[in-house]
């Protein structure tokens, strides 16, 4: 899927993307020490894959191969 589709479905409201800012400043509000270690775990692994989390749901005709 290309950024560029991403973007729209943003746009529209279908979906929000949560970068590694937006996951820390939701988590880290959470005081539980578990909380915190699991956003050590998610933030490193979303850095080493250089991923986003993705919340909404996005139609199956809207994915495609990445080449």
């Amino acid at each position: 899927m290309a950024v560029s589709d991403l973007d729209d479905l943003v746009k529209n409201n279908q979906i929000t993307v949560l970068t590694q800012e937006k996951v820390k400043a939701i988590f880290g509000l959470e005081s539980s020490k578990k909380i915190r270690k699991e956003l050590g775990n998610i933030l490193q692994n979303m850095a080493r894959n250089n991923e986003v989390l993705v919340h909404g749901q996005i139609l199956g005709n809207k994915v495609s191969r990445c080449n």
